[in-house]
């Protein structure tokens, strides 16, 4: 289940007393069993950017001997980044779905 975190990466924009709403990050444990045991964090952040919202999606973690490894032969990058691709045009499509018309 996304845990919203409200309080992390507040910041303000705009002047005069006028302030955009703060981003909405959400953390997520994710473990990964292949090709290695990895546990990671993943993050997505929303803010608002004119009449559309950024989405920030970001996986931090340890790499372990074989991970590090692998990242020496392989794009880890190029590996994941499909995923990641289908992931935020579903997200897209999830959101505007549900967007008031």
């Amino acid at each position: 289940m996304l845990k919203p975190n409200l309080s992390a990466r507040r910041k303000s924009h705009g002047c005069g007393g006028e302030a955009a709403p703060p981003p909405i990050w959400f953390t997520v444990p994710a473990t990964f069993i292949h090709p290695s045991l990895q546990l990671l964090t993943t993050e997505f952040i929303f803010e608002p950017e004119g009449g559309q919202t950024a989405v920030t999606w970001i996986m931090t973690g340890k790499n372990n001997f074989l991970s590090k490894a692998v990242g020496l032969f392989l794009d880890c990058d190029r590996l994941v980044g499909a995923d990641f691709e289908k992931g935020l045009a579903s997200l897209k499509q999830l959101a505007e779905a549900a967007a008031p018309a």
